[in-house]
């Protein structure tokens, strides 16, 4: 019922759109915005490459007319492109049109239509009015993960007053994600999807949620709405959609996007049933309880996601029989990371541990084959397998973002923040959906890793709340991943396209070499160590010989100082100078 009304709201507005397109046509600014409408400029910066709708009208206004499409439609119907300015909103018209009399027949068709609907419209406005709700809120957080617990811990220590609501499209409450690929495979519990408890670095038992002692979703202060999804957002009027029984509105005076991001599915494995995305706690119960029953996972992706749930399950191996395969295009173990030469003994490592580590092919096809799943690989070879992993990585879920008129990074994906991580007006966003500014590289990133997640949440939180200005995100975020008896951490940029230095600690002395590992080459220039002496050692990325990355392989503790080096800007150019730093 509520879609059907829907539709008609949207049939109607693109009539009555059109009807008064080529008389209100030099008037554009307040056909499009109406008359009493003044957005934000911040918030409009990119209007000009999607659909624009009346803000008298908006999607999810109080009568939910809904005309987000109106406009852009009724323009393709007429062949007028209007053409917004970002830079004073005011637009122009191309000079492309149908003929005259094809557009006067059309007006009046629609002008005869209009009155026919004219009833059925009042009775979809009123079921809208009645049906609908609006709540205020103070603060709203949209996202229950590492970020949008960072903020809401940041916002109650710093306003003891605040009155919080939190939307998540999960059914549990806020927890670390990294323990679902590393640590929790470790355990011997059998239990382990129940208890949910794994031995952390440090030895202490611990459990994936965050805070439990503290109870903060218990805080009379804090109203947490969990298996909620997010329509829509309104910058511009502050007010959120959901999608529950009554479309509920939320008006909000600060609001927090922490969404993070979906799995990236692949378009062939679409409609086999033995094939699984990794990225939320349900999907840990399930592939849990998948590794003890079958013989065989095949696992898509060869970066972190990929390579620490290939580890995990060979971990799981131990008490199950299950076999473990790993395929990706890349030529290594974490190639986009590592230098070639310590991809290949990653690679190596990975294939004594007993994983089918299978390199440099594309997958072609995923198909169900009764119990079995079949993928075609491009070298014309095959693997069947019980059950398949994607872990292809992430995309920015900037979907509830469909009708608010903010800047969308083009490179990575991410909504732009400013250096307070604000959108506009009000709206902030943290963790993995953020394109920030960073001082350092001077460019915008966008970064999935837990520690950046916490960080700039905490700091978004402490921005909402604060009566002064706030606080600017100038923090180097660091990264962590444990594959077997390879464990490192690194902050800054680390990617094999850059060149690399190289200091291996042995017991006796100290060694280096310095990588010209552009990709996909690797031109080394000295002879690198055996593999048997990758225990420690320190790797610099550098970018026109200055250190704009460290790689801290096997050494802990030690991420200040290298952020330092970085902040610095040291310049290396030689081994020798590497192992001064």
């Amino acid at each position: 019922k509520i879609l059907t009304s829907r539709l008609r709201s949207i049939m109607h507005n693109l009539r009555r759109t059109t009807s008064n397109l080529f008389r209100r046509v030099h008037s554009s600014s307040s056909f499009i915005f109406g008359e009493k409408s003044s957005l934000n400029n911040v918030c409009l910066r990119r209007f000009a490459s999607s659909s624009s709708q009346s803000s008298q009208q908006f999607m999810y206004g109080r009568k939910l007319a809904v005309g987000a499409v109106s406009v852009s439609l009724a323009l393709a119907c007429y062949k007028s492109i209007m053409i917004a300015k970002a830079d004073d909103g005011k637009f122009e018209e191309n000079p492309v049109h149908a003929d005259s009399a094809s557009q006067g027949s059309a007006v009046e068709d629609m002008r005869e239509e209009e009155e026919e609907e004219k009833k059925e419209l009042e009775e979809v406005d009123d079921e809208f009015s009645t049906r609908g709700k609006v709540v205020d809120v103070q603060y709203l957080i949209i996202g229950g993960g590492t970020a949008g617990h960072a903020a809401l811990v940041s916002i109650l220590d710093s306003d003891p007053s605040a009155l919080v609501t939190v939307i998540t499209a999960e059914a549990n409450k806020p927890y670390t994600r990294p323990p679902l690929s590393k640590e929790l495979w470790s355990t011997e519990d059998p239990l382990v999807r129940d208890h949910l408890s794994y031995k952390s670095w440090d030895g202490k038992e611990s459990r994936v949620f965050y805070d439990e002692d503290k109870n903060y979703y218990e805080d009379p202060r804090v109203t947490f709405i969990p298996n909620q999804q997010v329509l829509d957002i309104n910058p511009h009027t502050k007010e959120v959609l959901i999608d529950d029984d009554d479309l509920t509105i939320y008006q909000y005076k600060k609001c927090l996007i922490a969404t993070g991001g979906v799995p990236r599915h692949l378009g062939f494995s679409k409609g086999v049933a033995n094939v699984s995305t990794f990225r939320s706690l349900d999907d840990f119960k399930k592939l849990d309880e998948i590794a003890r029953k079958v013989e065989h996972i095949t696992v898509i992706g060869g970066g972190f996601l990929g390579s620490e749930l290939a580890w995990g399950l060979s971990k799981r191996a131990k008490q199950t029989g299950v076999k473990v395969t790993q395929v990706f295009p890349e030529e290594g173990v974490l190639r986009q990371v590592f230098p070639n030469y310590l991809s290949d003994y990653a690679t190596d490592t990975a294939r004594s541990a007993g994983i089918d580590v299978q390199t440099s092919k594309k997958i072609n096809e995923i198909k169900q084959d009764g119990d079995k799943v079949t993928i075609s690989l491009d070298d014309n070879s095959t693997i069947t397998t019980d059950h398949v992993v994607l872990a292809a990585g992430i995309v920015p879920a900037t979907q509830l973002l469909k009708s608010a008129e903010v800047e969308v990074d083009e490179r990575n994906g991410g909504i732009v923040v400013n250096s307070h991580m604000e959108v506009c007006n009000g709206l902030f966003a943290a963790g993995d959906i953020a394109s920030y500014y960073d001082p350092v590289f001077k460019q915008h990133r966008r970064l999935e890793h837990h520690d950046h997640a916490y960080q700039s949440g905490a700091l978004a939180g402490i921005n909402m709340s604060s009566r002064s200005r706030g606080y600017p995100y100038n923090y180097q975020p660091f990264f962590w991943s444990d594959l077997g008896p390879i464990g490192f951490e690194a902050v800054g940029l680390v990617d094999n396209k850059l060149d690399t230095i190289s200091v291996w600690q042995k017991p006796e002395d100290t060694v280096s070499h310095k990588d010209k590992s552009v990709h996909p080459s690797n031109d080394s220039n000295t002879t690198t160590p055996p593999s048997s002496d990758y225990k420690r050692g320190v790797i610099y990325y550098l970018k026109d010989e200055t250190v704009v990355g460290v790689l801290l392989y096997g050494v802990y503790g030690q991420t200040e100082e290298a952020r330092s080096v970085i902040k610095r800007k040291k310049r290396v150019s030689s081994p020798d100078q590497a192992v001064n730093l």
